[in-house]
């Protein structure tokens, strides 16, 4: 995994904050699937894919604190 091992200790899936703005701004708790790389999956029609359909840019807060991601 190289450098992602850094912030992602092991393959697997994560949840993490997404934060995008565009169309409105927008915070969503999304998945990322992490293994040599890592991919997320938007749902179509949500406010998250507009936002980045115009702004192709998102902030990520990782956290291993579930107190600190609640």
């Amino acid at each position: 995994m190289g450098k992602l091992s850094l912030v992602f200790p092991h393959p697997g899936i994560y949840e993490v904050l997404l934060g995008t703005a565009g169309v409105a701004e927008n915070i969503s708790p999304i998945g990322i699937r992490v293994s040599d790389d890592f991919r997320i999956r938007v749902y179509s029609g949500s406010l998250t894919l507009q936002n980045l359909s115009i702004h192709p840019y998102c902030l990520l807060l990782i956290t291993q604190d579930p107190v600190l991601f609640f």
